[in-house]
């Protein structure tokens, strides 16, 4: 195979002014491009290098082809904007395949003039002017061949049939494609996804292997991190993956229990996306006017399309429309907080193109990756929690810890992704199948809630391997800002900003100018992230591993269950640590929601000023709890098993909860367990709600311990939840079904000059 130019900047200030206009100078307006004036001036060149003197006039045409050059390109992005406004639109997908070709073309008819230019008798001008290194570089380049041209073409087709079939899910039965929208029955919708899963799957196993043979190494995603400008191997990714699976799966496992996320997905804030967009603006200025004066740009010329419209496809992006000197954001918004989240961070590209050089020089400006996602990764988090000043305390905060949680989702599945593309570009004789089973080890691995079969929906893979380890990179060193910027907003504020200037020099330089380390280099950074986090959501940091940890983090999420401040800064659960009477009482008042009401303390071992006073009176008002005796609770006294046996099945009649019946069960220490708490243990034991020990006993009198405490209560719920399906529960909204957090939408993502 030739040798390919895969990125190379060409610094041509002399050619091309850099100066960007702060608003667009025209309408922006598709044309079809052609190669009609590009060859024009191509010909002259070659003319006029014949002459002598020409120097300056040789200048003029290259700039005029640079122009003409970016202006195809510009096309061909314009192209691929509208039809994500049109998804449905077949037309638009032709045209953006047509402007693709012509593309494809202009490259090699810039590459074919610059090779004659250097071959010249302007060879010495253009070396001493460029440099050796971009001479024998282009020198060194090969035309594309008949055959390269017939795979690029086949890719592109493959392409868009995935867009295609991506859009409008459906599938081939009994000789007729169904659409999974045609039908409302259960059994031909589940069989219509699988088999569109399926047609996925292999129209990417087929792109897989196109770009095999179009690439001339053995490994087709170390050229495709080189096209990227990182200076880092796949094989420096995966051992930052696998630092990364160590230190943060667990926590964002934990994460997904403590926080519903689809509370902020379901979250309406009873405005359009532009009034809400436009209502949060101010928070811009936080961080410093220019974003602000870059927000005024963008809303005074129009450059958004961000409300919800059934023909757009469901992805956000922004891209550089560089010869209308603009870049431009597109949203399909499925939510407001979703919507919100998604365009603060397109908006942090938006506003690091609109003060950079946008131009697109041949053949191809570079574009490090890991340098564009850090600022839109890191504002977010940075003005997040000034929401609350406009929609409320309580969705400012709901919001926030959505930008958090979304950017912890980012870091592990741009690890995860990669990991799986390693795999898929380092193995043959895949199948889909193969496929599917990778991608769920590797999701057991990371610890995501993410479907079978669902990386067939994760475009990147598709359009341009190799670049989700960007989000991973850029996440860490977006948190680190954001760390700094909790820490002491000044300092935060100064390293954003001086990333947004570095942005166009690369990571590397990005970091050094910013005052930030490298991931690669610094693997204390994920543990400052993980205390991080933990902080945030106010995280248990003693159940990691324990037996106990889901339902205790689950109390946790809904507010049952506190844990205890440490001198760390760190919250602790102390699961092992025996309950008191006092404490239990406490957890059961926070599992009934609370109460409003005040009532007498019937105990004379339970003051007014005792934290716990209203508690054991709410108790014992409710028929929860008699004390020890007449007159007395001992509430520092560790609970009971059986005594809690009691207290729950009071507090579950109480809510009209009726527990089956069951057998009887006899246990070892039958005999041990009191009279007053033999109904209460077999009905509890019915229910699955308590179980006995593994030797066959009950141990009545045995302590309890938070963790078994916390399982009791969540078993309790749970049992009453599974009933309350099946049942009219409109009476006991307390017991409303548990569930988990739902899986994070995959966002679908865009081509390579399209930042996300």
């Amino acid at each position: 195979m030739k040798k390919r130019l895969v990125a190379l900047v060409l610094v041509l200030a002399m050619l091309i002014p850099s100066a960007l206009a702060v608003y667009p100078k025209k309408a922006i307006v598709y044309e079809r491009p052609n190669l009609t004036h590009l060859t024009l001036l191509s010909e002259q060149m070659e003319r006029t290098l014949k002459e002598t003197g020409a120097i300056n006039r040789i200048t003029y045409l290259y700039g005029e082809m640079q122009i003409e050059y970016e202006h195809i390109y510009t096309m061909y992005s314009l192209a691929t904007l509208l039809r994500y406004q049109g998804v449905k639109d077949k037309l638009r997908a032709e045209e953006v395949s047509l402007s693709y070709q012509v593309l494809m073309d202009a490259f090699e008819l810039m590459r074919s003039t610059m090779v004659t230019m250097f071959e010249s008798q302007y060879e010495d001008a253009f070396r001493a002017a460029w440099g050796d290194a971009v001479v024998d570089s282009i020198l060194a380049s090969d035309p594309m061949t008949e055959e390269e041209r017939e795979i690029e073409t086949k890719i592109s087709e493959k392409l868009a049939e995935y867009t295609s079939l991506n859009a409008n899910p459906s599938a081939i039965i009994d000789g007729k494609r169904v659409s999974l929208n045609s039908t409302k029955d259960l059994e031909k919708i589940r069989k219509i996804y699988e088999l569109w899963q399926r047609e996925m799957g292999e129209i990417y196993l087929d792109l897989v292997g196109l770009r095999k043979q179009l690439s001339g190494e053995t490994n087709y995603l170390a050229s495709s991190y080189r096209g990227f400008y990182r200076d880092y191997t796949p094989q420096n990714a995966r051992a930052l993956e696998e630092m990364v699976a160590t230190s943060l799966s667990n926590v964002y496992d934990k994460v997904g229990r403590v926080f519903d996320s689809s509370a902020a997905d379901r979250l309406d804030l009873k405005m359009s996306m532009t009034d809400a967009v436009e209502l949060a603006s101010p928070v811009l200025g936080i961080v410093d006017k220019s974003l602000a004066e870059s927000y005024q740009v963008m809303k005074e010329n129009e450059l958004y399309d961000i409300e919800y419209m059934d023909r757009k496809a469901s992805v956000g992006f922004t891209i550089a429309l560089p010869s209308f000197e603009t870049p431009f954001i597109f949203i399909q918004p499925n939510g407001h907080a979703n919507g919100l989240n998604t365009f603060f961070h397109e908006f942090g590209h938006f506003n690091q193109m609109l003060n950079s050089d946008m131009h697109e020089y041949w053949p191809g400006s570079v574009k490090d990756l890991d340098a564009s996602e850090v600022t839109s990764q890191a504002l977010p988090l940075m003005i997040g929690g000034e929401f609350g000043t406009y929609y409320g305390e309580a969705v400012g905060e709901l919001l926030q810890k959505y930008n958090v949680n979304n950017t912890l989702f980012a870091l592990l599945s741009g690890c995860m992704v990669d990991e799986f593309e390693q795999y898929v570009y380092a193995t043959d004789n895949l199948t889909v199948d193969l496929l599917n089973e990778k991608f769920a080890e590797l999701v057991a691995k990371y610890q995501i809630p993410w479907g079978d079969m669902v990386w067939t929906q994760i475009t990147h893979i598709y359009e341009t391997p190799g670049y989700y380890i960007s989000y991973a990179v850029s996440a860490i060193t977006a948190m680190e800002i954001w760390e700094q910027f909790e820490t002491n907003p000044s300092v935060g504020k100064a390293s954003y900003l001086a990333a947004v200037d570095a942005c166009q020099e690369g990571y590397r330089t990005l970091l050094a100018k910013a005052k930030l380390r490298n991931p690669f280099s610094a693997p204390e950074l994920l543990t400052k992230i993980r205390n991080l986090i933990e902080k945030e959501f106010t995280l248990l940091v003693d159940t990691y591993g324990h037996w106990s940890e889901e339902k205790v983090d689950v109390l946790a999420g809904i507010g049952v269950i506190n844990g205890y401040l440490g001198q760390d800064g760190k919250n602790y659960f102390r699961p092992n640590q025996n309950v008191t009477r006092a404490e239990f009482v406490k957890l059961l008042y926070s599992l009934a929601g609370g109460s409003e009401e005040t009532f007498t303390e019937p105990f004379t071992d339970v003051r007014d000023t005792d934290w716990f006073s209203p508690y054991v009176a709410w108790a014992a008002e409710n028929g929860l709890v008699n004390g020890v005796n007449e007159t007395t609770f001992n509430p520092n006294g560790t609970i009971t098993r059986q005594d809690m046996a009691v207290i729950l099945e009071r507090f579950l009649a109480l809510k009209n909860q009726r527990l089956p019946v069951g057998d009887n069960k006899t246990f070892a220490d039958d005999a041990l367990i009191a009279n007053y708490a033999r109904y209460a243990v077999n009905r509890l034991y019915g229910a699955k709600i308590l179980n006995g020990l593994p030797d066959g006993r009950f141990d009545p009198k045995g302590s309890v311990t938070r963790a078994a405490a916390a399982t009791a209560l969540y078993t309790t719920l749970e049992v009453v939840a599974e009933k309350a399906q099946t049942t009219n529960t409109s009476q006991n909204e307390l017991f409303a079904p548990i569930t988990l957090p739902g899986t994070v939408p995959v966002q679908a993502k865009l081509l390579s000059m399209m930042v996300h």
